[in-house]
This record gives C-alpha cells, sequence and structure tokens, in this order.
C-alpha cells in the first residue's frame, strides 16, 4: 500500500477541523479523539492509515452487499489451491481457477477475524427453491475483481463448507484474485418455491372397458390414447377432493369444441396426450369425457401419476342481424348460384320459406320476379 499523502489522508474527513494543518501536522493540542480513535501526533502516520483501511472495507462490505443483493456478508482471504478440503482459517477457495468450469466452493467456517459463520452458511441451503440464493466474492482492495454463482447445495464438513454453484461468472474468463487476497462473501438467499399450479392429480387405469376407474384415476376406451374417444374420470382426484363440479360445468359451454384437455404424466413430461373436449355426462362416481384425439406421445402405464389440465373456450357469441333483402328484379344473373345443389329462397310476401333445386332455380325464380326474397345457397 503506498504511503499517504499528507494534504488527502492528515485531513481525513472524520478528524477535528482544527486538527489538519500545513507542512505535516500542527496540532492545536496534545491528543484528539477520533470516533473510537485516539490520534496525537506520535501515531497520526498509523491513524491515517487506520483510517483509509476501514474506509475501503466499508466500501468493499457495502458493494459485496450491492452485487449480491443486500444479503449476509463478511470478510474472507484467497486460496489458489482447488482441492475439496479446508481452505484455512478464514480462507475461500474454488475447484478451478477457470471460471466456467467452477462448480464449487470451499469456505472455511470462521471468518478473518475468527469469529464463526457456521449458523449463517448453513442458512444458505434453507431455501426450498432449486437456486438457493446468489454468492459472491469481491477484492476489498479492487473492486472491479469480482465473482458471482448461484448456490444450489450447501454441504457441511469437518471445519468448512462445500457450496455447490451454477452459472458461475466473473471480471474475466479465470478467477481475478491471487493467494491472500482480501475478499468481501456475500449472499443473498432466494426466496421459498411457490405452491404447485391446479392442475387435478390422478392415477391411470389401464381397464378400457368404460365405467367407474375407481377412486382417483382416470381411464380411456381405447389402450391406444392416440385413438382414445372416451376418458373416464373418478369424481375424486388422487387427494380425494371432489372436483366433479368443475369438469361437468365443461359441457354447459356452447362452442365446440368446449375445452381443450391435456393428460401428462407426472414423472415422465414428455408422455403426454392433447384432446379437443366436445362432452361431459356425470356418471355414478365417475365423468365420461367426450374427446377428438388432437397430438402427443407415449403411453400412460397402470398406477402411473398423471396430471389432467384443461383449457376452457368461451361460449359462443349471440346470433348477427338477418342481411338486407334483395329484389328479384335487381338481379341481373343468378348464374353464380348454379354451383349449389339447392337453394333456399324466404319469400318476404308471401311470409314462407321455399327450397328448390339449383337446376330449376331460373324458370322458378322468374316466376315470383316482382317477390323479395333471401336466398341461402346449400350444398
Amino acid at each position: 500500500m503506498a504511503m499517504p499523502v499528507d494534504t488527502k489522508y492528515y485531513s481525513h474527513p472524520d478528524w477535528p477541523k482544527d486538527v489538519a494543518g500545513t507542512n505535516g501536522f500542527r496540532w492545536s493540542q496534545e491528543t484528539v479523539l477520533v470516533g473510537e480513535l485516539q490520534v496525537s501526533p506520535a501515531n497520526a502516520v498509523t491513524a491515517s492509515y487506520f483510517l483509509m483501511a476501514r474506509d475501503e472495507a466499508d466500501k468493499a462490505l457495502a458493494f459485496a452487499s450491492a452485487v449480491s443483493g443486500d444479503g449476509n456478508s463478511w470478510r474472507v482471504v484467497f486460496s489458489d489451491d482447488t482441492a475439496d478440503e479446508d481452505p484455512g482459517p478464514g480462507a475461500v477457495r474454488a475447484n478451478s481457477a477457470i471460471v466456467a468450469e467452477i462448480t464449487e466452493l470451499y469456505v472455511d467456517r470462521l471468518g478473518v477475524d475468527g469469529k464463526d459463520f457456521s449458523g449463517t452458511i448453513a442458512l444458505f441451503n434453507g431455501s426450498t427453491s432449486t437456486v438457493k440464493g446468489r454468492i459472491s466474492l469481491v477484492n476489498m482492495i479492487d473492486f472491479s475483481n469480482w465473482f458471482r454463482a448461484d448456490v444450489i447445495a450447501v454441504t457441511e464438513n469437518d471445519g468448512y463448507f462445500t457450496i455447490s454453484i451454477r452459472n458461475p461468472s466473473a471480471s474475466g474468463t479465470t478467477l481475478p484474485f491471487v493467494a491472500a487476497d482480501d475478499l468481501t462473501l456475500g449472499f443473498t438467499r432466494t426466496g421459498d418455491r411457490g405452491d404447485p399450479g391446479t392442475s387435478l392429480s390422478f392415477a391411470w387405469s389401464a381397464e378400457n372397458g368404460g365405467g367407474d376407474p375407481g377412486a382417483g384415476s382416470g381411464a380411456a376406451n381405447h389402450a391406444d390414447l392416440s385413438l382414445a374417444t372416451e376418458i373416464y374420470v373418478s369424481d375424486l382426484d388422487a387427494l380425494g377432493v371432489d372436483i366433479s363440479a368443475e369438469i361437468v360445468a365443461l359441457d354447459a359451454i356452447t362452442h365446440s369444441p368446449k375445452a381443450t384437455v391435456v393428460l401428462r404424466s407426472k414423472a415422465t413430461p414428455s408422455t403426454s396426450r392433447r384432446y379437443y373436449l366436445t362432452g361431459v355426462t356425470a356418471g355414478d362416481g365417475f365423468m365420461t369425457l367426450a374427446v377428438v384425439p388432437l397430438s402427443g406421445a407415449g403411453v400412460l402405464a397402470a398406477d402411473e401419476e398423471f396430471y389432467l389440465s384443461y383449457s376452457r373456450s368461451g361460449n359462443n357469441g349471440g346470433t348477427g342481424p338477418a342481411g338486407n333483402i334483395g329484389n328479384l328484379t335487381e338481379q341481373a344473373e343468378i348464374t353464380e348460384l348454379a354451383n349449389a345443389d339447392w337453394l333456399v329462397v324466404h319469400s318476404a310476401s308471401a311470409g314462407g320459406t321455399r327450397r328448390i333445386s339449383a337446376a330449376n332455380a331460373r324458370e322458378t325464380l322468374a316466376q315470383h320476379e316482382e317477390d323479395q326474397f333471401l336466398m341461402e345457397a346449400i350444398r
């Protein structure tokens, strides 16, 4: 560390204003109190070093907290060894010097100051999420040298911890630290995993003869699920919850198809089948879902747990207004209707409807050339 410059460190912001002088120190009193530090002409240079180091440490800790998300942080020293063993008092090391290859960090249970951080490190493993949190290492002298990674597991050993990580990143392709570098270790915990979604859970029944598949179970009318046209589902899901009301309610949807239904294996999500739902019939303790196969792959084995999920369609909209009434005398030709097999003529004057063949359309309509009508072509 370079010697402090008089004009910078002898006038440290924490020192009383009447202490700083020119041409070295000119004290107005024998000793002054700077925070908890007694400063006198005899220890002025040492005090300036102390204050400078304290400032740098505070900055490093603040930076590490910002990098790691304002979590736990403390001072450690770097060990450039890569062996899976205790890195030494207050030390940390990685299992590789190449950032992209690092999968583990080894952290001593003690900090540089001798404080035991075992309880804090053990909490790194507390989140129920796959990623437990974010760990960071920052050089306390040069903040531009840093390392970050996701923590996925923590293992306690004799005197140190193994921290399994993924997605490592750093200020260089190799770790930007050398042996005995002073570092700040920071950690921010991830929140717990959220509650599972609302997909309905069942066990698969290999029976395909129709009828009640059994409490908490589901089945189909064909062993090949790509050919199934009916799915049988118990009124009770695997947890014993009666879900019949919400499934039967799908039958009231006026649109066709009424919903899209998906069957997906819990253990092997790639085993999945997708169907259009065209109707639901309530039975004694079970429901029959009329379906049209769409896509998917795989076969559900007997007693295999699976999820049933659905996305309902909206109801049909109201009928639109009738079109304008035409007048036969305004129709120059009706040859554009000749491709139809039948024509339906709605007579405005007679208040009735006639169906005529396209072959007889010209002759028949000519007989009613003054009539107002609506025509529909039917194939």
